[in-house]
C-alpha cells in the first residue's frame, strides 16, 4: 500500500500542483498584460487630449482626437474580454487548490487519496458555477 501511495503522490498529487500553478500563472499573467495594456491606452487618451491644447497642424489635431476616442473603445474592449475570460476568478480558484494540495502534501498516507480526490472533485465541481457566471457576463456585455 505505501508503494502505491508514493506513486499516487508522485503521479496524482505533484502532477495536479505543477498543473494548478502553471494555470495559476498563467491568468495572472494574462490579467497583469490586460491591465498594462489598458493603462498604456488610457495613457494615450491622457497624450491626445492634452496635445488638444497646443497649435498643431489639422492632420495632427484630427489623430489625437481620433485617438482619444478610439482608446477608451479599446480599453472597454479588453476589459470585456478579461471579465469574459474571468481571469482573475479562475486564477483564485486555482490557488485555492494548490494551497489545499500543498496542505495534503504534508500528512502522511493514511486518507491521503481520499483526501486528495476529495479536493479535486470540489474543484471541479466549482467549475459549472463558474462557467455560468461567465455565461452571465457575457449576456450583460453583449447587451450593455
Amino acid at each position: 500500500m505505501d508503494k502505491f501511495v508514493q506513486l499516487y503522490r508522485e503521479a496524482r498529487l505533484d502532477d495536479q500542483r505543477s498543473f494548478y500553478r502553471a494555470r495559476c500563472h498563467e491568468y495572472r499573467q494574462a490579467l497583469q498584460q490586460a491591465r498594462m495594456v489598458s493603462t498604456v491606452l488610457l495613457a494615450g487618451v491622457v497624450v491626445a487630449a492634452s496635445l488638444e491644447s497646443f497649435p498643431l497642424p489639422p492632420w495632427l489635431s484630427t489623430l489625437a482626437s481620433m485617438i482619444a476616442v478610439v482608446c477608451p473603445l479599446l480599453v472597454s474592449a479588453l476589459e470585456g474580454y478579461c471579465s469574459l475570460q474571468a481571469f482573475e476568478p479562475q486564477a483564485h480558484l486555482y490557488l485555492e487548490a494548490i494551497d489545499q494540495l500543498d496542505l495534503l502534501a504534508l500528512q502522511p498516507n493514511d486518507g491521503l487519496v481520499e483526501a486528495v480526490e476529495a479536493v479535486l472533485a470540489t474543484e471541479q465541481g466549482q467549475w459549472p458555477e463558474n462557467m455560468s457566471t461567465n455565461e452571465t457576463r457575457a449576456h450583460k456585455v453583449a447587451h450593455a
